[in-house]
């Protein structure tokens, strides 16, 4: 019913893009083109999106946000834990047999030597475990993996509550409260841990989980859907203005056929532009971009888990991870944000 090319002067009216793009003056007499306001667009576009479902996505992608860094602290913490036994229980095993076995090399020539090897062997493993503190970085992992964890537990609590709670005031305002407490409490976690950086290892599993600002991005989630609503604003309101001008050609004037042609030409773009547009508002909606980010920390958090053994101590230069593919279907919003993280596959190929 949109295409230009089916379209008549009379049945233009029908028009979805017509509709109210005309209103009568003072007297009624004459009328004149309305251009529609951003408001307007806006209140179309959400009009089966409305803001308790918006809190309520943001509540979601805030969790899945909370629970990615206790699942990167608690492996740093795992990884690194593991570098520690990887050093010192060799050097327990060394210091027992050195022990019983000493006594029987004694008239051996050659068992000085070994000694003074498994000597420094000892010492060498033992200087880098205190000097690196691996043992004492692990027990800050996990301290900062369970102050996340409680973190995501009461921001379920508050949403178990949001259902309950009939005020739509009291609704924002507990929502607000609590978003505002938990931003909060993240950067106290980053100040007071700031010196403390995550193992290259988790980096190179959990890349989108590692570098990415949870409230960088709804910023620049909700920035590139109020620019695209104006770009889809004026490709309306120029559609708009053509249909109006063909309406009053029909009443005034005679119509140029030429004229109509070419015109008939831009109105059959602006509508793909239209469409395109209004495609990439349906994919930058919030509910869509938080599931597909979910979905992105979901991936990484099993694909880190089933790389982790004993490769991921340090080795990973003998054993390196696979990289993480994109999907075939990805959302291209979401994915121009990330663009620093995702490889292309078919270029692997």
């Amino acid at each position: 019913s949109n295409s230009p090319l089916t379209m008549s002067l009379c049945s233009s009216h029908a028009n979805s893009d017509y509709e109210e793009s005309i209103d009568n003056n003072s007297n009624g007499s004459k009328k004149i083109f309305k251009k529609l306001t951003y408001e307007e667009v806006e209140r179309s576009l959400n009009r089966h999106y409305t803001r308790e479902s918006q809190i309520s996505s943001e509540i979601d992608i805030l969790l899945t946000y909370l629970k990615g860094q206790k699942h990167i602290f608690k492996q740093s913490s795992r990884v690194t834990e593991q570098k520690f036994n990887f050093l010192m229980f060799p050097a327990i095993f060394i210091t027992g047999s050195m022990t019983v076995v000493t006594p029987f090399l004694t008239e051996i020539g050659w068992s000085g030597w070994v000694m003074s090897i498994l000597n420094a062997l000892l010492t060498v493993m033992i200087t880098i475990n205190n000097f690196m503190k691996w043992q004492a970085v692990a027990a800050i992992y996990l301290t900062i993996s369970n102050q996340y964890d409680k973190l995501s537990i009461s921001v379920e609590m508050t949403r178990n509550q949001y259902m309950f709670v009939e005020s739509y005031e009291e609704r924002n305002k507990m929502i607000l409260e609590k978003m505002k407490d938990t931003e909060k409490r993240i950067m106290d976690i980053q100040f007071n841990y700031n010196d403390v950086l995550i193992p290259y290892e988790v980096q190179l599993l959990n890349p989108i989980i590692s570098h990415i600002n949870i409230f960088s991005f709804i910023k620049k989630i909700e920035h590139h859907k109020k620019s695209l609503i104006v770009k889809y604003k004026d490709i309306k309101n120029e559609i708009r203005y053509i249909l109006y001008k063909w309406e009053k050609e029909n009443q005034e004037t005679t119509i140029e056929e030429k004229k109509h042609n070419e015109e008939a030409e831009k109105i059959q773009k602006l509508m793909v532009r239209k469409e395109d547009t209004k495609h990439l508002l349906m994919q930058n909606s919030s509910s869509v971009v938080y599931s597909y980010i979910d979905n992105l920390f979901v991936r990484e958090i099993q694909h880190s888990e089933h790389y982790y053994t004993y490769r991921s101590a340090g080795m990973y230069y003998i054993f390196s991870p696979k990289p993480l593919e994109t999907f075939e279907c990805g959302n291209p919003v979401v994915d121009d944000y990330l663009n620093f993280i995702f490889i292309d596959t078919k270029s692997n190929k």
